[in-house]
């Protein structure tokens, strides 16, 4: 699980992985998914604008046989690094541990005008990512573990993104070192 903004340089980082990548069906939705088959990931398209249980049984249904499932958990359209209850109630329903990965990248575009504030790196960026401790889920949530891991997973991916962040400054100081 990633934050939204954050997803670009996960394609390649992460090529190869046999993975199931949920993104809207809309004009986007099907670059993005184009972009997921090019890098091997299977892309399943969620209706636009369905109820949000109509979302849900998609990824039921497609992660019932498969092992790994990639989502942006504020996304699609967020707010700003809030985690979706739907993500939290699928890995618990599903008993898929919860991965919090981030990357960072320098130098960087922000395009600060988004909700998500996507994050696109430049050319010959450095590029590092940070992948966090799973997280088990309860397999049966009421309202109280519910809350209670929406606040972990939140924790979780912020410390992810810290990590990621920090990571690649320590990077670009020790190539600027070198190259000093």
């Amino acid at each position: 699980m990633f934050w939204h903004g954050k997803y670009l340089p996960l394609f390649a980082l992460a090529e190869g992985r046999s993975a199931t990548v949920f993104v809207g069906q809309s004009f986007r939705g099907e670059v993005i998914a184009r972009i997921c088959r090019r890098f091997g990931y299977k892309a399943v398209l969620i209706p636009a604008h369905s109820h949000s249980g109509d979302a849900y049984k998609v990824m039921v249904e497609r992660l019932a046989t498969k092992k790994l499932g990639v989502l942006a958990v504020d996304g699609p359209l967020g707010p700003y690094h809030e985690v979706k209850p739907g993500t939290v109630l699928l890995a618990s329903r599903l008993q898929f541990m919860i991965v919090p990965v981030s990357v960072a990248s320098d130098p960087k575009c922000v395009m600060a005008g988004r909700w998500d504030q996507r994050e696109l790196p430049r050319p010959f960026a450095t590029v590092a990512i940070s992948v966090g401790e799973p997280i088990r889920i309860p397999k049966d949530l009421d309202q109280k573990a519910l809350l209670e891991s929406l606040v972990l997973v939140r924790a979780r991916l912020e410390a992810v993104d810290a990590d990621a962040e920090a990571r690649v400054r320590s990077a670009v100081a020790f190539r600027r070192r070198k190259l000093a």
